[in-house]
């Protein structure tokens, strides 16, 4: 945030300085600021909002109560420079902590109608939740969003992650991606991108997925759902990639139907990788997800770095199990670690163990009941003193470079 005094009724006189200038000085805020500057004049509305590439990059934010102000902000903003942006992310705002939203695509669809003729480098909506909607608003949906995508022919990140989409649906706005973005996209982030439903056969969605990924040759950064995976997309991927620097897998609970990949596909894949970070996000919600797929996941051939997992079903054994074997298989690579198991108990002396064993963890967010209160200072405490210590190192290196 920048704080000007300006002496607007000199500087508007459009004889002080060219337009030029005013321009390159409004290049230092952000929107927020700018919409704000726009409204002192004439001359410097017309400059800011005549200038495109102020509007190349837009972050909007959507929220499920329909009336909200953001939704009445991002229509605005798309409305009136959507033909000017190329790099949009839409941050979707849940009034509760919905498992799904039956309004949230309502207003996604009234923000992409006022979209225009955006040609995007980069589209990232995150936490749509569309689970609960109507099939005419998914269907509606889907019919804009294919003909935006279908204009993008240099797209270069695609992100849908929580955006829960029946497998038909979902398969028609990804085939467009991948048909359109072949040759240019470089991270798509869809964890989360599909409903799960309890299925017997694979649905020939999921085989025209993992095929087009396997033609993106510029791809550096993958998040998809863990249920999609198999032993031969794994391996395939292993061979045809070797750019991959990060993997997101997300299972929200699928165990009884999840598609398991074994300990030699990872190893695979590790190996054809060599630069490949993972994080894993997962939701447990029965006991048998808790043993099943979060041990299972937890594969030690894998880089994990990002830890995240929420318990809404667990007990006790089922946390302490799967953080004994976080610390056990990832104590030299973990740097971040979330737990939200508020229904498990007991957990203090693992916990302990891994934050102390885990010389790379930082970054450290567990929402839990311990049987000591002191627990969390103490875990809070370790992770602080190791942060002061790499700073006091990376300062010290610093030092020695501009002495050199």
């Amino acid at each position: 945030m920048y704080d000007l005094k300006l002496n607007s009724s000199v500087l508007c006189k459009q004889n002080q300085l060219p337009q030029d200038i005013f321009v390159k000085i409004f290049e230092y805020f952000d929107i927020k600021d700018l919409m704000r500057l726009a409204t002192v004049c004439k001359l410097w509305r017309d400059s800011i909002h005549g200038t495109p590439r102020f509007w190349k990059s837009m972050h909007l934010k959507l929220s499920c109560r329909r009336q909200s102000k953001h939704n009445e902000a991002a229509c605005w903003y798309a409305a009136r420079f959507g033909e000017h942006v190329q790099d949009l992310t839409i941050s979707c705002l849940h009034a509760n902590k919905h498992i799904h939203c039956d309004t949230m695509a309502v207003c996604l669809r009234k923000l992409l109608l006022n979209l225009h003729q955006a040609d995007l480098t980069s589209l990232v909506i995150t936490d749509l939740q569309c689970r609960g909607a109507r099939s005419t608003v998914l269907s509606s949906i889907i019919q804009i969003l294919t003909r935006i995508l279908s204009r993008c022919d240099q797209l270069q990140q695609f992100g849908m992650p929580i955006a829960q989409w029946p497998i038909p649906e979902g398969g028609r706005i990804l085939d467009t991606v991948l048909s359109k973005s072949r040759g240019t996209l470089q991270s798509l982030m869809i964890d989360g991108f599909f409903m799960q439903v309890n299925i017997d056969q694979r649905p020939v969605e999921f085989d025209q997925l993992t095929n087009g990924i396997l033609a993106l040759n510029r791809l550096t950064k993958l998040g998809i759902d863990y249920f999609i995976l198999t032993d031969a997309f794994v391996d395939a991927l292993s061979r045809s990639n070797a750019k991959l620097r990060k993997l997101k897998l997300f299972d929200n609970g699928a165990s009884c139907y999840s598609i398991k990949v074994t300990h030699n596909s990872w190893e695979n894949l590790t190996n054809g990788c060599p630069d490949l970070k993972v994080a894993l996000h997962l939701v447990c919600n029965t006991f048998i997800d808790s043993r099943d797929v979060v041990l299972a996941m937890l594969d030690p051939v894998l880089p994990v770095y990002d830890v995240r997992i929420e318990y809404r079903v667990g007990n006790a054994l089922d946390v302490r199990g799967a953080l004994n074997q976080i610390r056990t298989n990832f104590s030299q690579s973990l740097a971040k670690l979330s737990l939200d198991v508020n229904n498990a108990d007991g957990i203090d002396k693992e916990l302990i163990q891994l934050v102390q064993q885990c010389k790379q963890l930082l970054y450290v967010h567990v929402s839990a009941h311990f049987d000591a209160p002191w627990t969390e200072k103490i875990a809070l405490k370790i992770i602080e003193k190791r942060r002061q210590l790499r700073e006091s190192v990376h300062k010290r290196l610093r030092t020695n470079v501009d002495d050199g």
